[in-house]
């Protein structure tokens, strides 16, 4: 169940459900090298509105909607509140009945993660709203929804390329025999240098390049007053996608 409002000023609020689908472009069974930056654009995903959010809508007079939209999406090995933000592009409302609204990512920037292993991107919180911040709904995921059912996508990370370490020139110093005819000792030949890998760390998430979005609403700053606020709690539901979608 999402908690939504319409309108700034004293308008209508309620609670009601919201499903959303997402998908970014991590193909099926990507695998990445520790310390290798990747990134999750294009990210793509679609959210039934709640229907009571929908009516509000019409009922101002509302005819189409636009807007931003954010959702938690952090690694379940290692946690955090990291965000895919999305755009949600010029969609009409329709006369009656359910809308459903696409979204699409562009500007997440890129990430890296230091220690191999299987990581499962997993939804958490989504955030939408329009492009005017007159409207929009937080949703929170329903408690007991497992982790394969919030699955986004899933990353190997395999270990880093080692780094041979450099070895010098091999040096000697001849010796001659006395004698009639001298005779060269050949030169000793060095032995290879051992290769030095690094003991594992703990797991390490970095972002960079966080997405901005140019809109006038300033999504990043509005969401995350919703969210940080814990304004709205329900159940937002990511299902898994199916064997036929393509990237």
């Amino acid at each position: 169940m999402c908690r939504w409002y319409v309108s700034l000023d004293g308008g209508p609020t309620g609670t009601d459900d919201g499903t959303g689908r997402f998908d970014t472009a991590l193909v099926d069974g990507a695998t990445v090298r520790a310390g290798e930056p990747f990134g999750f654009d294009p990210s793509t995903g679609r959210f039934d509105l709640p229907q009571d959010f929908v009516d509000a809508l019409r009922a101002q007079g509302d005819t189409e909607f636009f807007g931003y939209a954010s959702v938690e999406a952090p690694w379940d090995v290692v946690g955090g509140r990291q965000s895919i933000g999305m755009d949600v592009p010029l969609t009409p409302i329709p006369a009656t009945g359910p809308m459903t609204i696409p979204l699409v990512g562009s500007r997440n920037g890129t990430e890296t993660l230091t220690e191999p292993g299987t990581y499962t991107l997993v939804a958490g919180q989504f955030g939408l709203v329009s492009d005017d911040d007159f409207a929009g709904l937080v949703c929170t995921v329903a408690p007991g929804v497992p982790t394969e059912v919030r699955a986004i996508d899933t990353l190997t990370v395999t270990p880093a390329t080692p780094t041979p370490t450099p070895t010098g020139e091999p040096t000697s110093t001849p010796t001659t025999t006395a004698g009639p005819s001298a005779t060269a000792t050949p030169p000793a030949t060095a032995s290879p240098a051992a290769t030095v890998t690094a003991a594992p760390v703990r797991p390490v998430l970095v972002q960079t390049d966080a997405a901005e979005h140019d809109g006038p609403s300033g999504l990043p700053a509005t969401l995350a007053a919703l969210l940080g606020a814990g304004l709205l709690a329900g159940g937002v539901l990511a299902r898994r996608r199916t064997a036929t979608r393509r990237h």
